[in-house]
């Protein structure tokens, strides 16, 4: 069953921490309220457009052959869905910016999300760089509270090097 959330009921925030795998890390400086959006109206898709300068050339809005947005959903039965935002098809060597958005369900239907940025070089085990995001905003206008119940809306985060925004919708993923 697919669930439709007041942008009354939301509370929302995004962690604001920088810390880099292989790099020098900034010291956390707490949690940011993010504003909750409401009026983007119905989203029967994804698209990402991405701004600055990302640590890899392979973003969720760029690659050099042909691809689309894809929004993959994941979770588990506790009311966490993962929302990765990346392209189709993925590399098979690493090397690209993967954005997850998080989102964690209230028993109340109250929302919290948080969202990190994963980079992998190529021929390296795991990641090379994670960021939080520093601020951003989201408009859910669909919420599932499972990875398998669709999941909609429009988002912008911000980076330490520059913002992704557009809009996701789980019911079209590949």
């Amino acid at each position: 069953m697919q669930q439709v959330i007041s942008p009354l009921s939301l509370s929302l925030s995004l962690a604001v921490s920088l810390v880099g795998a292989c790099a020098t890390s900034t010291p956390d400086t707490g949690t940011t309220q993010i504003e909750i959006r409401s009026g983007i109206g119905v989203v029967t898709g994804t698209a990402f457009r991405c701004t600055g300068e990302w640590p890899s050339s392979l973003t969720p809005c760029n690659f050099p052959w042909s691809s689309k947005p894809v929004t993959s959903p994941s979770g588990d039965a506790n009311g966490l869905v993962d929302l990765s935002f990346t392209r189709s098809p993925i590399p098979v060597d690493g090397g690209a910016t993967v954005v997850v958005l998080a989102l964690q369900f209230g028993v109340e239907g109250q929302l919290g999300a948080s969202a990190r940025a994963s980079t992998t070089g190529f021929d390296v085990m795991g990641p090379t760089m994670t960021a939080d995001a520093r601020s951003g905003w989201v408009d859910p206008v669909i919420t599932g509270r499972s990875a398998d119940q669709r999941n909609a809306g429009a988002f912008s985060l911000t980076f330490d090097w520059g913002t992704i925004s557009g809009t996701y919708d789980t019911a079209l993923t590949p």
